[in-house]
């Protein structure tokens, strides 16, 4: 019997131009992840406006599996869960936020807006455990 938890870590990174909410992770179908950890660089020069965890309750699209395309889910349903974790970060700054346990939203993702220019880039790590 296996009893150990399953993991799923991923990685992305993207160059946030200014004026322009930007996807930096995800989206990602996470609602059989108890704990989900969401962790954001900010690799650029200028400070980075803010980030936005977001969520969507899209149940019409799927994710396709490792390797394979994903499903876009309806950009009108994405609304904000937290919008405090990732403000104003300072060149060169990395912060994590974690959410809940137990908290069951299809679809999250972390978008960033920068009001400088130019573009900042960054970077984005989810780690969550299935429970």
């Amino acid at each position: 019997m296996n009893t150990s938890p399953d993991f799923r870590d991923e990685r992305s990174g993207v160059t946030v131009p200014s004026g322009v909410l930007t996807t930096i992770l995800g989206p990602f179908q996470l609602p059989l992840y108890g704990t989900r950890s969401f962790t954001i660089l900010n690799q650029g020069s200028l400070t980075l406006s803010g980030a936005v965890v977001q969520i969507n309750p899209d149940d019409k699209v799927f994710e396709q599996g490792i390797g394979a395309a994903q499903n876009t889910p309806d950009a009108a349903l994405w609304h904000t869960y937290d919008a405090s974790a990732f403000r104003n970060m300072a060149a060169g700054e990395i912060r994590s936020y974690s959410a809940g346990a137990n908290v069951a939203y299809r679809w999250w993702r972390v978008a960033g807006m920068n009001n400088q220019t130019p573009s900042i880039s960054t970077s984005g790590w989810l780690m969550a455990v299935k429970l």
